[in-house]
């Protein structure tokens, strides 16, 4: 097997008295990665310490020292004196690559920095359930990423503040913990924000927003979600406290035997005595009974008595007033979730138009521990009002494929669905006013190749899914995927998880961490995890964080192909990516040498395809294992031209492409190459590590606080590379 340099790095020391060692190079480069040095033989295997910028567990600014290290020696770039009729490469006289960046304006003893790059906005999202009611207390949890993680935290902390307009309150989170919600399917970390909502007024918009710290970076480095209007991604959340109507909210019951002229009450006795026949009239005696919902529909209840209800809503042309939160349906407390139904053959239209506290264009409806059969219809709203419709642990019975959304958006939590199509487009919508914005805690059994507009994906397990990337509206800068399972993969037609996957796509910041990719087929070459790989694409992709992924396959069978620069015409550049603890079949990088030597060099240009060379040279990578060889056949090194010359701190790559260096994980059930031959999966695998894993305490250093089980990964010290510890 072939491995890279063993040294860790991530130390974290305020800086004291005395002064650093004199660093082995002695000026930095501008792309932050490339030092010069005097004698860069010397100069490879030695650490050296950066006075950084960054912030501590309360926002402070801080300067504190850290530890990088000299990976490797850099070559020419394509053809340049090079031997052999330009077939054998030479190192550059002077250039070192570094193990990770410095930023412009940090202090390296003994070297000139110009280095003009700037750590990165970590990459963050609100993971719960908005648009309700609050009381004088609430708790609100982010998930963040960021390249420089250390010591099993992946950012410094989150702050947060929920104002009414007059007064706010604060809160603050530098310790993630598991998630209290209860239908995850794996363990979910968040950082938790509580508040004490007690001096906010009543009755009026709610706005919660979150700033979050890195431990390296300055003022520009830190994400805001103030600053953002896009919905999908980290941007305001807002509420509206009513702790009367949270504790007693306004209740109506559906009943197959119910009439039009039910009642809606405080008191839940009162309303399950009168209940409604159906769904639409409840939700019109809302502006009607204003004695018990005061016209509007925020925190209403309308609680489904057993058996199968129409889903039809709307057929009435009267609005319902929505301020700020939801309308709630949700099953009759003496009803189980299975006998709770609503059938959905038409649409569901509840016409919620906005009063006057949203600013934004948007009605809002909770489904809660319901099951709903779908047979066609959609969720749909208005032109106007467009609708966020919310599952919060709902079985989802699905045989139609057509349109799920209409003029809505859907976020899912704690659901399960099946379908018994071949092929389930429905959840493949991802239109500008169409699109899934959120999954957490899903369990899809089958979801039947479709392809997935996967934005935000946490806590979930997917089987027999298609490509989990869309890009037919909305950016793909700010995905995050973290702790999932992919199990079944039976998608073959090129990039699963796919990024920058469109001929001009760039992004910046995506946070891809703690997932499991099962693929079956023996098929002999397609591609798994991709990020701008193969030509004609010609984007960017910038602080995209891959961290503690086992992704399974048989060399080219899943293989990785991540951050190519080989687009004639275009030079890609691919900055202040991290790759670490990852597990992977096989990983390619194609640039200069490739460009000329397998594409011809069209117009000469191979030796500006060097966009791609911080990740080439390892740059943020520590703790990879990569079973295969890569598909050139010669492995990292000065010789490799279709993967990493250097791959960073510790990594591993086998040498063979039919026979894996084996990561031990407890039960793989992959497709395998056995005995040499190509062999299909069969599934079920268990991504745990079995003792005696070279991948245990392979990681220098944790850069996640949990793994997929929901053990705490050690603060201090090595850490396992893959999903599990």
């Amino acid at each position: 097997m072939r491995a890279g340099l063993n040294a860790g790095i991530g130390s974290r020391r305020l800086v004291g008295g005395g002064s650093p060692p004199v660093a082995p190079f002695q000026t930095l480069a501008t792309d932050g990665f490339t030092g010069s040095a005097s004698d860069p033989d010397a100069a490879v295997g030695q650490s050296f310490t950066v006075t950084r910028n960054g912030y501590d567990a309360s926002a402070n600014a801080i300067t504190f020292s850290d530890t990088l290290s000299v990976t490797s020696r850099m070559r020419t770039v394509w053809n340049v004196g090079w031997t052999s009729a330009g077939t054998v490469p030479v190192n550059d006289v002077a250039k070192v690559a570094l193990s990770d960046y410095v930023y412009q304006g940090e202090f390296v003893s003994g070297v000139t920095n110009s280095s003009t790059v700037v750590s990165p906005t970590p990459i963050a999202a609100w993971v719960s359930i908005e648009r309700q009611l609050i009381g004088n207390t609430a708790t609100l949890e982010v998930v963040a990423g960021h390249r420089d993680a250390r010591s099993a935290l992946p950012v410094a902390c989150v702050t947060g503040t929920i104002t009414d307009g007059t007064n706010t309150v604060t809160a603050i989170s530098a310790t993630p913990v598991i998630s209290s919600y209860a239908a995850d399917v794996q363990p979910l970390w968040v950082y938790e924000l509580m508040f004490d909502t007690t001096s906010l007024i009543s009755d009026v918009l709610l706005t919660a927003n979150a700033k979050v710290y890195p431990h390296v970076g300055v003022a520009a480095s830190v994400a805001d979600s103030s600053l953002s209007s896009d919905r999908r991604g980290f941007s305001p959340r807002y509420y509206i406290k009513n702790v009367s109507r949270l504790a007693s909210p306004p209740i109506a019951y559906v009943s197959t035997t119910g009439t039009a002229a039910g009642t809606w009450s405080t008191t839940a006795a009162t309303a399950e005595a009168e209940p409604f026949d159906t769904l639409e009239n409840a939700r019109l005696q809302i502006a009607v009974q204003t004695a018990a919902t005061g016209g509007y529909v925020d925190g209403c209840e309308i609680r489904l008595m057993a058996g199968t209800h129409s889903g039809v809503m709307g057929t009435t042309a009267t609005n319902s007033t929505c301020k700020v939160a939801s309308l709630v349906i949700t099953r009759d407390p003496n009803a189980s979730r299975a006998t709770s139904i609503i059938s959905m053959a038409a649409n569901c239209r509840p016409r919620l138009s906005l009063g006057s506290l949203m600013p934004v264009a948007s009605g809002a409806l909770l489904l809660r521990d319901i099951t709903i059969t779908r047979t066609a219809g959609s969720w749909q709203g208005e032109a106007a009002s467009l609708l966020e419709t919310r599952f919060d642990q709902c079985n989802i019975n699905n045989s139609a494929n057509t349109g799920w959304l209409s003029s809505a958006f859907d976020y899912w939590y704690g659901c399960t669905m099946t379908t018994s199509l071949g092929a389930s487009t429905w959840l493949s919508q991802n239109g500008a006013t169409n699109m899934h914005r959120m999954w957490r805690g899903v369990t899809c059994l089958n979801a039947r190749l479709s392809n997935i507009n996967m934005y935000y994906n946490f806590s979930s397990l997917w089987y027999n899914t298609g490509k989990l990337g869309s890009t037919v509206a909305g950016s793909q800068s700010g995905t995050m995927r973290v702790n999932n399972k992919y199990m079944n993969i039976n998608y073959t037609s090129g990039g699963y998880e796919p990024f920058g996957e469109t001929s001009s796509e760039s992004l910046t910041g995506a946070y891809i961490a703690g997932n499991c990719y099962e693929p079956i087929p023996a098929t002999a070459s397609y591609t798994g995890f991709g990020a701008s790989a193969d030509e004609p694409q010609a984007g960017n992709v910038v602080h995209m964080v891959i961290h503690n992924n086992t992704i399974l396959g048989a060399a080219a069978s899943f293989r990785c192909n991540d951050f190519y620069d080989t687009t004639a015409g275009v030079f890609r550049v691919h900055t202040l990516n991290s790759s670490k603890g990852n597990i992977m079949p096989q990983l390619n990088t194609k640039g200069d040498w490739f460009y000329a030597v397998n594409l011809g060099n069209p117009a000469g240009e191979a030796p500006n395809h060097i966009g791609n060379w911080a990740y080439f040279y390892g740059v943020g990578c520590s703790g990879n294992y990569v079973m295969y060889v890569d598909a050139g056949g010669t492995g990292p090194g000065i010789g490799a031209s279709i993967t990493q010359a250097s791959m960073g701190i510790n990594g591993t790559m086998g040498t063979s492409a039919t026979a894996k260096i084996n990561p031990l994980i407890t039960t793989y059930a992959a497709v395998d190459y056995v005995a040499g031959v190509l062999t299909a999966g069969a599934g079920g695998s268990v991504f745990t590590l079995q003792g005696g894993s070279p991948c245990k305490n392979k990681l220098p250093y944790a850069v996640m606080p949990f793994d997929l089980a929901g053990t705490a990964r050690s603060a201090s010290g090595t850490d396992s590379t893959g999903a599990f510890v």
